[in-house]
């Protein structure tokens, strides 16, 4: 996996102009520069790390989606045809805004806030508790 030095290090720059670049901050960074970081970001197919992305403070981009319950209508509860299209939906929409989803088993409700807490998640879209 590419680092941002790495990054850095083909554009001739620092590795703090290629994270301001990166996330927004490009006042003070030339359009040139912004190009050349773009294009090496594209063509190198970089992906942020999820761990660094939490800890720098800009979110986790998590939405838990908690399913209260296993079943539905006799069968497990994501076959079930109304609960598959609505957490596929779900995750394709979110996606397009930039967030992921979690699916989080919701029939012990300390169980929730445990992993909603480790994993913090942005907000808890609740099914059925």
């Amino acid at each position: 996996m590419i680092r941002l030095q790495d990054i850095a290090d083909m554009a001739g720059v620092s590795r703090t102009t290629v994270s301001n670049v990166i996330n927004g901050n490009t006042k003070r960074v030339s359009q040139a520069t912004i190009d050349k970081i773009t294009a090496i970001l594209k063509d190198q197919n970089y992906v942020p790390h999820m761990g660094s992305v939490m800890l720098s403070g800009h979110g986790s981009k998590i939405i838990g989606a908690v399913l209260g319950f296993e079943r539905a209508h006799g069968m497990q509860a994501l076959q079930d045809p109304f609960v598959g299209e609505l957490v596929g939906t779900l995750q394709m929409e979110s996606e397009e805004k930039g967030y992921y989803v979690m699916l989080i088993g919701g029939e012990a409700v300390q169980n929730v806030v445990d992993i909603a807490s480790r994993w913090n998640v942005e907000g808890l879209i609740v099914l059925g508790v």
